[in-house]
């Protein structure tokens, strides 16, 4: 039920309080759960479902990095810039000519091939 939460709507943003109320949790009985299930705090977790989301949208759409941004649940561009830098470790603007070349050269179908490149596996 977590995982589709994260992963249905990043813009409409779930905060841990919420999620520890949904599930009749304390807020730090949640936080322990979470994260031996997943292996991660809630908010690491939640920003690298972000950040994957904003990859994808970023190769996959012609959609501005302020659209992007919002998408994802950011209240700006500059902020989700910022995120975006410190876990992929280049702007999303660069991301995006970097390997959206990459994507036009590879058939969608081969997405497998796609993540080893943006891995640099």
């Amino acid at each position: 039920m977590i995982d589709e939460k994260l992963n249905a709507s990043c813009n409409q943003v779930p905060t841990m309080e919420g999620l520890a109320e949904r599930c009749g949790l304390s807020d730090g009985h949640f936080a322990r759960a979470f994260r031996q299930s997943f292996g991660s705090s809630f908010h690491k977790y939640l920003l690298e479902a972000r950040i994957k989301r904003a990859q994808k949208l970023l190769l996959e759409s012609n959609a501005s990095l302020k659209q992007i941004a919002l998408e994802i649940g950011y209240a700006d561009q500059p902020t989700f810039t910022e995120s975006f830098t410190r876990v992929v470790g280049m702007p999303p603007g660069r991301y995006r000519r970097r390997f959206g070349l990459l994507l036009s050269e590879v058939h969608h179908s081969d997405e497998t091939w796609l993540e080893e490149q943006v891995r640099g596996t």
